[in-house]
């Protein structure tokens, strides 16, 4: 089936079901099954062609409106703090965040950059001696 023709039949910014989406197809190619119009369905989400926006209800996403892969490369300090965690407790499940990465998205920039580290519950005291030090 040509994802091409089946998208050009959905409409842009329109609410659909699953339902909806059952007959679209097939009036496009009437031998489709239940089964491969699940998948079908699903291939398309995970293309981004359409996003889910509740249960059973989809919509087409516009061609412009596209999101981008968002990536950032952390601060030189940032590395360093993790750096310090990962050699002193190999073993330690942490994340860490830093708020000057906002700025991609403000439009009041933060000036001063703080570096956020969540451990596992037990172990703060002892990462956070590790940083003081």
């Amino acid at each position: 089936m040509k994802k091409e023709l089946l998208l050009n039949n959905l409409q842009g910014g329109t609410v659909f079901d699953k339902n909806q989406f059952k007959v679209i197809v097939r009036m496009t190619n009437p031998s489709y099954s239940d089964f491969s119009i699940n998948w079908l369905l699903e291939k398309l989400r995970r293309e981004n062609q359409i996003a889910s926006i509740g249960r059973g209800k989809y919509i087409k996403i516009p061609e412009c409106n596209a999101k981008e892969l968002y990536t950032y490369n952390h601060s030189y300090e940032y590395l360093e703090v993790e750096e310090k965690i990962t050699d002193r407790y190999p073993l330690l499940e942490f994340q860490m965040w830093e708020l000057i990465q906002f700025n991609e998205f403000l439009n009041h920039q933060i000036a001063k950059n703080i570096i956020v580290v969540e451990v596992e519950n037990m172990l703060e005291d002892s990462v956070f001696d590790t940083l003081r030090e």
